[in-house]
């Protein structure tokens, strides 16, 4: 079970989100938002971490599963990113760095929360799309065997 400040008023917040958790509001230290962040995450891995001054510079790297998919969620997080958020991409590791104020953690963290399920919805869409083609081809192919035997 989660302990949230209603549960224990010392304690920070913990969050649950479906692919990963973060320590957010009271707790503004990038080490414990790291590990909570390493913990559970979704297509991607946590490498690294780097602060200076009030911006952090987290490191990603692609799960082997999505790897695959690397300009995907390149492009999902190009278009979708906030202009106070730098993406810098090495696209032979299948890495990416995030470069965000650490005042913007939460933002973050929502940001990484909604291109894990817009991955996800992409993929599954994909699958479905690629059904979909396949059912069709094969119904034209019969058609036209069909229409071929009424023929002769």
């Amino acid at each position: 079970m989660i302990q949230t400040a209603s549960t224990v008023p010392a304690l920070n917040i913990i969050h649950e989100q479906p692919h990963f958790e973060i320590i957010t509001s009271n707790d503004r230290r990038p080490d414990k938002w790291f590990r909570a962040f390493r913990a559970k995450s979704g297509f991607f891995k946590l490498s690294s971490l780097f602060y200076y001054a009030d911006r952090i510079k987290i490191s990603f790297t692609l799960n082997e599963s999505y790897a695959a998919h690397y300009v995907l969620v390149k492009g999902l997080l190009e278009f979708h990113r906030s202009k106070d958020y730098k993406i810098t991409y090495k696209s032979e590791e299948k890495t990416f760095d995030l470069s965000v104020g650490s005042n913007l953690l939460d933002g973050a963290h929502q940001f990484l929360e909604n291109v894990t399920v817009w991955v996800d919805h992409e993929l599954d869409f994909k699958l479905k799309l690629k059904k979909i083609i396949e059912f069709e081809s094969d119904y034209k192919r019969q058609a036209a065997e069909v229409y071929r035997s009424i023929a002769k």
